[in-house]
């Protein structure tokens, strides 16, 4: 909430991350340094290191196929992950 006491939304986050970032010069080298962007990563990770399932919770999606988006398909990742278990 913000200091009216209003959910912040997509304009109103971009605005503070861009004041972050230009606050801590910090340099996107390219990268799309948006609010979606962070979410969009954040969204990737918890389905890789943890479930879709527990990521649909978190990120509030109301159907799982939303959530199953963000899931990398990684070959490396899967190969890893039959390894560890034998």
């Amino acid at each position: 909430m913000n200091g009216k006491g209003n959910p912040y939304g997509s304009t109103s986050l971009n605005y503070l991350l861009n004041q972050l970032i230009e606050r801590g010069s910090i340099k996107p080298a390219g990268r799309d340094l948006s609010w979606y962007s962070i979410r969009h990563g954040c969204a990737t990770v918890w389905v890789d290191e943890e479930n879709v399932h527990d990521a649909r919770e978190q990120f509030r999606h109301k159907k799982v196929e939303t959530t199953l988006g963000y899931a990398p398909s990684r070959a490396e990742s899967r190969h890893n992950k039959v390894n560890s278990k034998w």
